[in-house]
């Protein structure tokens, strides 16, 4: 096998401390481009004797050169496993699974804290921004104090602003919702807890005494293609779930965006299947981890459909008077 041109170099020309063409030493200048040449005549000279192969070769040897200069080691909070990874990207976390397993449940012991992930060195400045601002600092000390762009700062202090002049509501949900629990739940049987206390847990309304209706809604927990029609459902259920799709039950699938549900059932005309869209939000509906099936009732399926604000408002369940 023949050498390739990386192999003919010598050290200090793969370093970049001397001159692919003559051996010169170059003196490589802080924050500025990486210099392989010594003058620009050795330049044309080392590409006019080159191989347009040769030069894409050496190009992807510095260009991997200054790729492992701007990575930088991290440990990550779930294993606690060093890897590398670019410096002006911050990482917690080796690989996916880890992230998942982290934030998979509540009472994990391997749980990061929501501080830990959040306050980044940027989120530490702002805050600190923050803070003089109500001191009464001006933007320019800020800058100087900080050492962050007039941009930036100006941005901040718009955001302070905003927050005092009237009642600021953050974009995160708050850890009380139901939205949490149902992240958090671990099977199917607190899922549909989580989801009655949201169907029956405001005080305005009163739960109806009625008897326990059948569960005849059957929901699948995987999300499917949204464009499914209802041949490819009814072999999911034959195949998939290994359900009898004719015997009378409900069988509701969820698109991967979940705003799309599509459900069917079995009556004496034949097969009736439904599609209904959201204009705006989700819906409610069980990840893949609590199993292939969950069992509803109308009523509570009837809640997913809806909405909180729209089933209420319905005669499904009377105001207290």
């Amino acid at each position: 096998m023949s050498n390739t041109i990386i192999d003919k170099l010598t050290e200090s020309q793969l370093e970049g401390r001397s001159c692919l063409n003559c051996g010169a030493e170059i003196s490589q200048k802080p924050k500025k481009v990486r210099r392989i040449y010594c003058s620009i005549s050795c330049g044309e000279k080392f590409r006019y004797w080159s191989t347009s192969a040769e030069i894409a070769e050496i190009r992807k040897h510095f260009k991997s050169l200054d790729k492992e200069k701007l990575k930088t080691k991290y440990t990550c909070k779930c294993c606690g496993k060093e890897f590398e990874y670019y410096k002006h990207r911050e990482r917690f976390y080796c690989s996916k699974e880890c992230s998942n397993t982290s934030h998979s449940y509540k009472e994990s012991h391997k749980q990061v804290t929501t501080n830990e992930i959040r306050l980044t060195a940027s989120s530490f400045v702002m805050e600190q921004a923050f803070e003089m601002l109500e001191q009464g600092f001006t933007v320019g000390e800020i800058v100087q104090a900080t050492g962050c762009g007039e941009r930036r700062v100006y941005r901040w202090k718009q955001t302070h602003d905003e927050r005092k002049s009237r009642d600021y509501t953050p974009h995160h949900r708050p850890p009380e919702e139901p939205y949490y629990r149902y992240i958090h739940t671990r099977s199917p049987v607190e899922w549909l807890a989580a989801l009655n206390d949201e169907m029956y847990g405001d005080p305005k309304y009163q739960k109806p005494r009625k008897k326990a209706k059948k569960r005849n809604v059957i929901l699948a927990c995987n999300t499917v293609f949204g464009g499914k029609g209802l041949s490819a459902l009814l072999e999911v259920v034959q195949s998939e779930l290994k359900l009898n799709p004719a015997d009378g039950n409900t069988y509701a699938f969820c698109s991967i965006d979940r705003d799309q549900v599509m459900y069917f059932t079995k009556n004496k005309c034949g097969f009736q299947f439904v599609l209904q869209t959201r204009e705006y939000g989700r819906f409610i509906w069980a990840s893949s981890k609590l199993g292939e099936t969950i069992s509803l009732t109308q009523d509570e399926f009837d809640f997913i459909l809806m909405g909180s604000k729209n089933w209420r408002e319905s005669k499904l369940i009377p105001k207290n008077t």
